[in-house]
């Protein structure tokens, strides 16, 4: 994937500090087995801290269906956590210096992949982060609303706390689907496939049945 690709602009480059201004997951998660991966650009854009409102992807057509694929795809298979969330709280700040802030605290529905041993979990964006204009005046948008939240383990430093770079993409049904069949082919063991893939091919038919031509 490159930057290229018409949902993306080009990112600044790593390192931020941070730890000004995520909170530590000593306060929403004990951090116990939490494994931290290299970020490059790549990834950066991937979990860009940002969200984006496609909740009927079959709508999206030409360049913008393939990107939307690619990226999904790419989010599940980098992710350390995948889980359907719900946006309690949404908060703006502008510090001393003028620079914005957003602090979204979410509730854990379920996770599709990965572990995390508490059922809340604050996510920190900052102005700089490639996402930040696509949550900037969106609180009525968000709150109360369940996305999946693409989460990526990020810290700065080895001194730094480890911190949740994300991706937030509405909970519709088209979505899950999308999103549990690539769970299934990229983290699930085989001997679970199979139920994935009966559950998803009855669940698409009967959308089907539902939503005739």
């Amino acid at each position: 994937m490159t930057d290229s690709s018409p949902l993306k602009k080009a990112c600044p480059i790593f390192p931020w500090p941070y730890h000004v201004f995520f909170l530590f997951l000593g306060a929403c998660g004990s951090g116990k087995g939490i494994v931290v991966r290299p970020m490059g650009p790549e990834e950066a854009l991937l979990f860009d801290n940002g969200v984006d409102l496609i909740q009927t992807p079959n709508l999206l057509q030409g360049n913008w269906l393939e990107s939307w694929e690619q990226e999904t795809e790419q989010r599940v298979k980098e992710s350390d956590l995948i889980a359907v969330v719900r946006i309690d709280t949404f908060s703006s700040d502008v510090s001393p210096s003028g620079e914005r802030s957003h602090r979204l605290h979410t509730h854990i529905e379920a996770i599709k992949h990965g572990h995390f041993d508490k059922n809340e979990l604050d996510l920190v964006v900052r102005a700089k982060d490639p996402g930040e204009g696509t949550l900037r005046n969106r609180d009525a948008q968000l709150v109360g609303k369940r996305f999946v939240a693409f989460i990526r383990w990020f810290r700065e430093s080895p001194e730094s706390p480890i911190v949740p770079r994300f991706h937030l993409s509405p909970a519709s049904d088209p979505v899950l689907r999308r999103i549990n069949s690539l769970v299934e082919r990229y983290h699930l063991p085989p001997e679970k496939r199979r139920r994935v893939i009966v559950k998803e091919e009855s669940e698409g038919k009967q959308e089907a049945e539902s939503n005739p031509d």
